[in-house]
């Protein structure tokens, strides 16, 4: 069954590394750093954001408060976030998957002027591709997700598999119709991803 929640609080992803290689949204696709700083991100304005880009996070280690990563306005239909970090938890990434404008603020500071914003424009610089037409099927009793695009097609997909609290829990590239295994994952809804060249398509699931 489909869940129809919004709102994603993320916290840190692990393996970077593998994450660009397995979840990549294309080869177009760009990561805007963020220093947390003690008393300011920077930068405090992202330019040339676009969706399908990863917001990142990271920690200044001379730091010596906790500082967090919180939306305040965001798109309708993008994914809120809420987030502490610190020396135990240095880095928060967040991919853009609507167009707009977005402003966030450290929870703690936020009064104090430490706050930031990007504008995401969407996906006109892609306009040799389409989004697919995607079914996603979740048998719960099974335990299976079942992702198919039209048979047609040849374009390569990935599919990403996040927990609620933004962990990367299955990833794995495919074209036409996959089945994962998802019975084994722990009780709660889970954010699916589907990547093409043209951008990603977000559907939720709940385990039950």
């Amino acid at each position: 069954m489909l869940a129809t929640q919004n709102h994603i609080p993320l916290r840190r992803i692990y393996t970077i590394a593998s994450l660009l290689t397995v979840f990549a949204f294309s080869a177009s696709a760009t990561i805007h750093n963020v220093e947390v700083e003690d008393s300011e991100f920077n930068p405090a304005v992202l330019p040339d954001v676009q969706v399908g880009d990863t917001i990142r996070w990271f920690w200044d280690n001379s730091n010596a408060l906790p500082h967090t990563t919180t939306s305040t306005t965001i798109p309708a239909g993008a994914a809120s976030w809420d987030v502490e970090m610190s020396s135990s938890n240095p880095e928060v990434l967040y991919v853009v998957t609507v167009a707009g404008t977005y402003m966030y603020e450290c929870s703690f500071h936020g009064s104090m002027g430490m706050t930031g914003s990007f504008v995401a424009l969407g996906t006109s610089a892609l306009p040799s591709f389409v989004l697919e037409p995607v079914q996603v099927h979740h048998n719960v009793e099974a335990g299976l997700l079942t992702v198919s695009v039209d048979e047609n097609s040849n374009h390569p997909m990935t599919l990403a598999l996040y927990d609620i609290a933004g962990h990367a829990v299955h990833g794995v590239a495919f074209t036409g119709t996959k089945t994962v295994h998802v019975g084994d994952l722990s009780r709660g809804v889970y954010l699916v991803n589907i990547q093409s060249p043209a951008g990603i398509i977000s559907r939720k699931i709940s385990v039950r």
